[in-house]
């Protein structure tokens, strides 16, 4: 999966440790937001012959995670068909590959994230969320809060990737951090 600008995938996997001896899967559900077919059958897998292309039986994320942690980002993308089959996954560890009648296990450590409130999220689905973290937005802060925040990330300096450190040699400059400001959901 190639990498993205957003926070919460450093964030998530800076927690999990570089070397972590547990599997670490992530996944961007609004990258198929539009096609629900195709985000259950990379989340749940498919057996071959379950649509066309699927030359193959093909484990989905939910088996890569097992034991470990998943990580779903604008996990608001995910549709209600999804959502109840996440429901019934976290509470009887069962799932079914997309085409497929094997029942199969898979135990893991679910995170999402989202920018959507959470009534876009079937209240069933909510009900299994143990932890709920719910950052305020930038302007719901006190003003004094905003003004700290906007003179950390301003005088934060990222770490230098290799072509940071040729720059800098040329013309310094004070690096800034996106501010972006999501509630994660761990179970």
């Amino acid at each position: 999966m190639p990498e993205r600008s957003g926070n919460t995938q450093r964030e998530t996997k800076a927690l999990c440790g570089a070397h972590a001896l547990i599997p670490f899967v992530e996944f961007n559900c609004a990258e198929y937001a539009d096609n629900p077919q195709l985000l259950l059958s990379h989340l749940f897998g498919y057996k071959k012959g379950a649509f066309t292309g699927a030359l193959e039986d093909k484990p989905g994320l939910v088996e890569q995670a097992n034991g470990g942690i998943l990580f779903l980002d604008e996990i608001h993308g995910l549709s209600s068909t999804g959502q109840e089959m996440f429901f019934s996954l976290l509470d009887t560890g069962v799932f079914r590959r997309v085409g497929d009648n094997t029942p199969r296990t898979s135990r893991f450590m679910l995170i999402g994230a989202t920018t959507k409130p959470l009534t876009d999220l079937l209240e069933t689905f909510l009900r299994r969320m143990p932890v709920l973290i719910s950052m305020p937005t930038l302007s719901d802060r006190p003003m004094k809060e905003r003004l700290e925040l906007v003179e950390h990330f301003f005088t934060q300096r990222r770490p230098p990737t290799s072509a940071a450190r040729c720059a800098s040699r040329r013309a310094p400059s004070t690096a800034f951090w996106t501010i972006r400001c999501i509630p994660i959901w761990a179970f």
